[in-house]
């Protein structure tokens, strides 16, 4: 959101559809006008929408499909890989992710134009290749280009994704044995034949904000880390002064209209954001793990008849290099609520 306000377009904030953490085409619909130019779908957590549908929604009203598949690695739509829909999709590789370079990210497109243009907006609006024009430098840009140690790191574990991603599902349906009559879990679909969802974190809801904060300092007793969900765009401080000042235009051009504009309630985010939390999903989770997290959010429910044992702590390799020179980690599994591995100390043999 801060790129389409960073180049002076309106950002349109889209409710969830009930019962879902993306929008469905009835929200989309309410939210686009004859000034619509792009949609942004997010994949919320890895769960995968109608992507079909939202593609020809788009090539129909000739809008630019944009996809961010930052949390959504790994998820596909009828077999299909999400980012591969739209004209362009941006991922994150930021620590949390599950391919991660440790921060930065990557911008895939179909279109070569605009592939050329990406790449020179990343090197200052330049062209760095061969030629007369090197160094020339057409429009303005940033200096967006990744370190070589940072796209190394990205590039090894994208082999890997398919098993990360086969845990991950894995770890979101222990939770969900373990938690379901307990709690409402986050809306993946473990048998559908159309949307094949990644979780990148795996998240419940419970009753109310006070349970919520609650269960998180019961859990964090029991040096579980948890996190909630995130505040809804349009009550971050920063984007609530932006839309006042979006309302006072608005109210402006509606006065003489009658018609009052009135700041955008978002109430399936909104709930959302209230009651929501993360519990530890992370690539060295363990069914132990999950049995000892889930027995201690039981234990706050009092539907546990005995205290939770906590599985014992292992040395776990982490990187194996050769024969010789290894390195391996002491890991703390519980206390981990993304993607990132659980490190505490590290030691080489």
């Amino acid at each position: 959101m801060n790129a389409v306000v960073a180049i002076g377009a309106t950002p349109v904030i889209v409710d969830a559809a009930p019962g879902e953490y993306n929008p469905g085409r009835k929200e989309w619909m309410a939210a686009v006008s004859c000034r619509t130019r792009a949609l942004i779908v997010s994949y919320t957590m890895g769960l995968v929408c109608n992507v079909d549908e939202l593609s020809a929604l788009c090539k129909a009203n000739c809008w630019y499909l944009v996809e961010d598949i930052s949390e959504a690695v790994g998820s596909r739509w009828r077999g299909r890989l999400v980012g591969t829909f739209g004209e362009v999709a941006a991922c994150s590789l930021f620590a949390n992710k599950l391919v991660t370079a440790g921060d930065g990210g990557f911008v895939l497109t179909s279109l070569k134009h605009l592939a050329a243009r990406l790449a020179a907006f990343t090197a200052h609006g330049g062209n760095f290749g061969g030629g007369q024009w090197r160094f020339v430098h057409p429009e303005l840009g940033y200096n967006c280009k990744m370190a070589g140690l940072s796209a190394a790191l990205a590039i090894a574990a994208i082999p890997e994704i398919d098993r990360l991603a086969q845990h991950r599902r894995e770890i979101a349906k222990w939770y969900a044995t373990a938690l379901r009559d307990v709690v409402t879990m986050m809306p993946w679909r473990p048998d559908d034949t159309d949307a094949y969802d990644v979780p990148w974190l795996v998240g419940i809801h419970v009753d109310t904000v006070q349970t919520r904060d609650d269960l998180r300092r019961f859990l964090a007793k029991k040096k579980i880390e948890t996190r909630s969900y995130f505040l809804p765009l349009h009550l971050q401080p920063s984007y609530e002064l932006l839309l006042a000042e979006q309302l006072k235009a608005k109210v402006a051009e509606a006065l003489p209209t009658g018609r009052i504009p009135v700041i955008p309630q978002l109430p399936q985010a909104e709930s959302l954001g209230a009651i929501g939390l993360n519990l530890p999903t992370h690539a060295y989770l363990t069914e132990a793990d999950v049995g000892y997290i889930a027995a201690c959010v039981r234990e706050f429910f009092e539907l546990t008849e005995s205290p939770p044992q906590q599985p014992e702590q292992a040395l776990t390799p982490f990187f194996s290099f050769d024969e010789t020179t290894r390195v391996t980690c002491s890991r703390n599994v519980s206390t981990q609520t993304d993607s990132g591995s659980a490190l505490r100390t590290r030691s080489a043999e």
